[in-house]
C-alpha cells in the first residue's frame, strides 16, 4: 500500500469551492457597501421629517435647535415611511413613528400650535389609529375629522412631486 495517496483534483475543488465563493461574496458585498449603493449605505437622515419618521428623537432635537422648520413639507426617502408617502412635514412624519414623546417635543417647540395645523395633525393621528397621540392632541375627541381624508391628501401631495 502506498502511504502517499493523492486526493483527486475534483474532490479538492469540491471541498474548496464553497469557501472561495463565500469569500468572494463578502468581498463583493464590501465593495458595494463602500461605493454607497445599498440601503444600509444611505447615510444620515437628510431632514427633520426623515428623523421624525425613523424615530431619531436626538436628531429631531438637533435639527430643531439648528432652526429647521418642522412644518415645512420636504422629500423623505421611501424607507422612512413608505413608497407612497414621500413628501411630508416633520410633524406629519412623526405620526408614522407613533411616538407621543416626539409629538410632545415638537409641540413644545411650537410645531403643532393650537390652530388648523393641530386639527390637521389630529385627523392624521385618527387616520393612523394612533390613540395615544390622538388623546394628546384632542382630549375631547376629533369628531370633525373625515376618515382617510388627511392620509389621502398626503399621498396625493407625494404623487405630485
Amino acid at each position: 500500500m502506498n502511504p502517499e495517496r493523492r486526493v483527486p483534483t475534483p474532490v479538492l475543488v469540491a471541498v474548496a469551492a464553497p469557501a472561495c465563493l463565500v469569500t468572494l461574496g463578502v468581498v463583493v458585498f464590501m465593495l458595494i457597501e463602500m461605493s454607497g449603493r445599498t440601503l444600509s449605505a444611505e447615510g444620515p437622515t437628510r431632514n427633520i421629517a426623515e428623523a421624525a419618521a425613523l424615530g431619531s428623537d436626538s436628531t429631531v432635537m438637533r435639527l430643531l435647535l439648528a432652526g429647521e422648520d418642522p412644518n415645512q413639507v420636504v422629500e423623505v426617502r421611501a424607507y422612512a415611511i413608505s413608497s407612497s408617502i414621500r413628501r411630508v412635514s416633520g410633524a406629519e412624519a412623526a405620526m408614522w413613528n407613533h411616538s407621543v414623546e416626539l409629538i410632545t417635543l415638537l409641540d413644545r417647540f411650537g410645531a403643532i400650535g393650537e390652530g388648523e395645523n393641530r386639527r390637521r395633525l389630529t385627523c392624521l393621528a385618527a387616520d393612523l389609529h394612533v390613540e395615544n397621540i390622538l388623546k394628546y392632541l384632542a382630549p375631547n375627541g376629533a369628531s370633525w375629522c373625515v376618515p382617510g381624508q388627511t392620509i389621502a391628501e398626503i399621498e396625493a401631495r407625494s404623487r405630485e412631486q
